[in-house]
């Protein structure tokens, strides 16, 4: 599967990913979406407006349990928010969890960026690679969106070796 990472200027990012990722709902196959900035509900209302088929989505919302309570929400889960390393972990467990139990075809993160801001770049890109390891394993593809302003980071540049370079997309 397709392993790609995409570059996205600030100013336009939320409607860049949830363009892209909505044009992913379009293809076959089932999307698990990884959120370390945006809640689940947040992400479904704008993907919802832009006609995505929200039957093929599985959300990771790192964000909500900060703020509230996911409650009867079937294709949720809510984990705890980052920054420390039992988070990274349980995140990790709920990604492979997920896409055994939901069938996942591709995975979104949204975004390595954020997961910049939560730890040290060493770190979120260790868990980053490890990840790699597993979808790649699993023979599911992966989009990983990254801030433009994050590319001279080395911890990016080691992300944009380990992908498809010929589906690294600069917005």
């Amino acid at each position: 599967m397709m392993k790609q990472m995409i570059v996205v200027g600030p100013r336009n990012y939320n409607e860049t990913v949830i363009d892209f990722v909505a044009n992913l709902s379009k293809k076959p196959g089932r999307i698990g979406y990884v959120s370390l900035n945006k809640t689940y509900s947040s992400v479904m209302c704008m993907l919802e407006d832009r006609g995505a088929d929200m039957g093929k989505f599985f959300f990771i919302d790192c964000i909500t349990s900060s703020l509230l309570p996911a409650k009867g929400v079937k294709n949720v889960a809510v984990v705890m928010p980052m920054g420390s390393i039992d988070a990274l972990n349980l995140l990790k467990n709920e990604i492979k969890a997920a896409v055994s139990r939901e069938k996942l075809d591709t995975l979104v993160i949204d975004s390595f960026s954020s997961l910049m801001v939560y730890m040290k770049e060493e770190k979120a890109l260790s868990w980053l690679t490890s990840l790699l390891n597993f979808l790649e394993e699993g023979g599911i593809g992966v989009t990983i969106f990254v801030l433009e302003d994050d590319t001279k980071r080395d911890a990016v540049k080691q992300v944009e070796m380990r992908v498809d370079s010929a589906d690294i997309i600069k917005y």
